[in-house]
């Protein structure tokens, strides 16, 4: 009988010290679990179709001759609407964002050059380049705030022709 009660106290010790174990490792996990969602950033550009465009009241066509068009979107408080293409070699990026003011939404880090500023249908627009490397052009017009970069051979003569052939495309709803 004594052995008995032995026996079930081992076996009682035993689960008791599993079950200790068990749940040591489940909290451990739970933390790094927890850790790793509080470290962890969720990405904030999403791909998204010409129609959300056009839902957010933004219309614009790529121009002639565009390829590797996608249509992003970039959250954030105001989210901002991105179309990214190549001409040739050339990689264009052109982001519309509404605001009450003109912002640089380029996210180009660039010593500019050259500056200059050019006027299209009543739009004012200022662009600065790198030479041979990468342009801006920023703009604001009907309460949204656009920017247009370059990269790759580019000089402000290819900066301003986009400038003009985006700016005619671009309506607001």
């Amino acid at each position: 009988m004594i052995k008995r009660y032995i026996a079930i106290a081992a076996v009682s010790a035993v689960s008791a010290a599993a079950m200790y174990f068990l749940n040591k490792a489940n909290k451990e996990k739970e933390k790094s679990t927890e850790a790793k969602e509080k470290t962890e950033l969720r990405n904030p550009v999403s791909v998204v179709t010409k129609e959300d465009f056009l839902q957010a009241g933004i219309s614009v066509d790529p121009p002639e001759g565009a390829s590797n068009i996608f249509w992003l979107t970039i959250d954030g408080q105001t989210p901002v609407y991105s179309l990214d293409y190549f001409i040739g070699q050339n990689e264009y990026n052109l982001r519309v964002k509404r605001c009450d003011k003109l912002e640089d939404i380029s996210g180009m880090y660039y010593t500019w050059t050259e500056e200059l500023t050019v006027s299209d249908g009543g739009a004012r627009a200022v662009i600065q380049t790198v030479d041979g490397e990468a342009g801006i052009c920023l703009w604001y017009r009907d309460g949204y705030t656009i920017s247009l970069s370059v990269r790759g051979e580019v000089d402000s003569n290819c900066v301003e022709s986009a400038f003009h052939l985006l700016n005619e495309s671009l309506s607001f709803s």
